[in-house]
């Protein structure tokens, strides 16, 4: 048994009139988002510079932690996860912790300013082990 060989709709059939999108309101009894409507303007909060925009660009490491660290971690974020003040993912927690500790070590070591740019780090062992 063989199949078909497939064709694409022709002009005079209704696939083109059955597959156009209808715009659906996000609010009961709001009006659809129309193309004449005027565009957005960014807020004046926003920055749109390119260094702004660099620093909060999310980027991936990996590090390794004890086995029990990563339980708690991982037990505090799904316990607190739609609580407010919560975590409400991994990455949420381990980004809040390290710009609490980052401020806590500015505090103590550097009078609360930021630390200057370190550069690349060294691979090996850690300092002082």
């Amino acid at each position: 048994m063989t199949k078909p060989a497939r064709q694409r709709p022709s002009a005079t059939s209704d696939v083109g009139r059955r597959l156009q999108p209808s715009v659906e309101g996000l609010m009961p009894g709001a009006s659809p988002t129309t193309p004449t409507d005027p565009p957005v303007q960014p807020s004046a909060a926003l920055s749109t510079t390119p260094a702004d925009q660099e620093e909060d660009v999310k980027e991936s490491f990996s590090t390794r932690v004890p086995r029990s660290t990563l339980a708690a971690a991982k037990a505090a974020v799904m316990a607190t996860a739609g609580q407010p003040g919560g975590c409400r993912s991994l990455a949420d927690l381990i980004t809040q912790a390290v710009n609490s500790k980052v401020a806590e070590l500015e505090r103590q070591f550097n009078d609360g300013r930021p630390f200057p740019h370190p550069g690349a780090f060294r691979t090996g062992r850690p300092l002082g082990s």
